[in-house]
């Protein structure tokens, strides 16, 4: 994922994958307003590494295509270690 656009980014990722706010918000224990937030652009995802984890899990992603803004603390050394 590109830094650019990430809102429309995330929704796109997220609805190719057959996923809903919900889903996103129980996998990540946050609440679904926090992911709507996010996809609005109202504010940026502050993850931590267990989370980041997830994420990419549910996006089948690597952590390299995860966009800086998403992490509290990129560190993608101790990610993929």
């Amino acid at each position: 994922m590109s830094s650019e656009g990430i809102e429309s980014t995330f929704v796109s990722l997220r609805k190719e994958l057959g996923l809903t706010q919900e889903d996103i918000a129980n996998e990540l224990e946050v609440t679904p307003r926090t992911v709507i937030n996010w996809e609005n652009g109202h504010s940026e995802p502050r993850l931590s590494i267990r989370q980041v984890k997830k994420l990419c899990a549910l996006f089948k992603r690597p952590i390299e295509q995860i966009p800086d803004d998403f992490f509290a603390n990129k560190n993608t050394e101790t990610l993929t270690n």
